[in-house]
């Protein structure tokens, strides 16, 4: 029963999976959250010409994602 449901779960994976980076609704500030914070810049929203400290979204998504951008993913 799990080598089924196991096999489903690859054979569905390989069809829904979507490699491209979703840029839309809260996904877009978690990027150029992490992405400031890479840069040395804190915790805040740097996207256009004021930036502004963040205090509505967790850090801990936007902390996960500075990390893969230090380690190159980018």
């Amino acid at each position: 029963m799990l080598a089924i449901g196991l096999f489903s779960f690859v054979l569905l994976y390989v069809f829904i999976f979507d490699s491209k980076i979703d840029l839309s609704g809260d996904s877009l500030y978690y990027y150029y959250l992490g992405q400031a914070i890479t840069a040395g810049k804190g915790y805040v929203f740097d996207l256009g010409a004021v930036v502004r400290p963040e205090n509505h979204f967790p850090p801990g998504y936007p902390f996960i994602i500075s990390i893969a951008m230090m380690l190159g993913a980018k």
